[in-house]
């Protein structure tokens, strides 16, 4: 069953590790936030128009947290006010929340669903990639899908697809495996034993602090049908220890663009 929001400031990680891939991070003896998350994969798929690759699709998988409360519908209404801007050419397609096996609603005090899993849809003129980055505001015309997926009251999880409408049409790809993606999708903490390995080939497992996922591998090197992180992934963390707070950032930038074999 799912528990009620407390007034704690933050979720804690439980004892052991938690993951940024293959990489293994051990929790600390104090008490620890995972302040934000951010996985930009760079997805390349096969099977276009004249077999063309799809290239410039990108997933991101980032978790936010928040001061004060915040329920996913509000997270939809930021993300939808921060490409309302008057050349972005605004177009929502849906909102709605849903059900999620991965991650249950979360529930205030009084057990009334106060944050559920959300998804959003929208098109715009260009994209913001991701806090920080934008990319230019051009004739390229983005259909944009979010996934939020709660992890307490001041902590959500977002699966953002990130794919020029062009795409759907002709490239039939990468919606099945996006939603491969989503299935695999669990609430997991990464231990010693962990296993990489995906539940079918050319797959494997991908670590967070909250959730772990299947991504693509390529057939061969440098081929297509693969997620690979081509940008750096980003987390940072809040240590409170007796002698005042640490941030502690930690960094990852793909390796898998060679044979596994070597």
């Amino acid at each position: 069953m799912p528990t009620p929001a407390q007034p704690q400031p933050s979720p804690q990680t439980p004892a052991g590790y938690t993951g940024m891939d293959d990489v293994l991070i051990p929790t600390p003896a104090v008490p620890v936030t995972v302040q934000s998350e951010t996985y930009p994969f760079n997805v390349i798929s096969s099977g276009g128009v004249d077999n063309r690759p799809e290239i410039t699709t990108m997933v991101y998988v980032t978790s936010e947290y928040f001061k004060a409360p915040t329920s996913t519908l509000a997270w939809a209404d930021q993300w939808i006010t921060r490409h309302s801007g008057p050349k972005s050419k605004f177009k929502l397609l849906s909102r709605a929340a849903v059900e999620s096996a991965a991650v249950p609603a979360v529930l205030d005090e009084k057990g009334k669903v106060f944050s559920p899993p959300y998804m959003l849809t929208f098109e715009t003129q260009g994209a913001e990639d991701y806090p920080g980055t934008q990319r230019p505001l051009d004739d390229d015309h983005f259909r944009q899908m979010f996934y939020f997926l709660p992890v307490s009251a001041q902590h959500i999880v977002t699966a953002r697809v990130v794919r020029e409408v062009k795409y759907f049409e002709g490239y039939p790809q990468f919606l099945p495996q996006y939603e491969r993606f989503l299935y695999t999708l669990k609430r997991d903490t990464a231990t010693p034993q962990s296993t990489l390995k995906g539940s079918k080939p050319l797959t494997r497992r991908f670590y967070t602090a909250y959730l772990s996922f299947e991504i693509y591998l390529p057939e061969k090197p440098k081929g297509s049908n693969q997620w690979p992180i081509n940008h750096a992934s980003h987390r940072t963390d809040l240590w409170r220890t007796p002698e005042g707070d640490i941030t502690v950032s930690y960094g990852i930038i793909s390796g898998y663009d060679f044979e596994v074999a070597r």
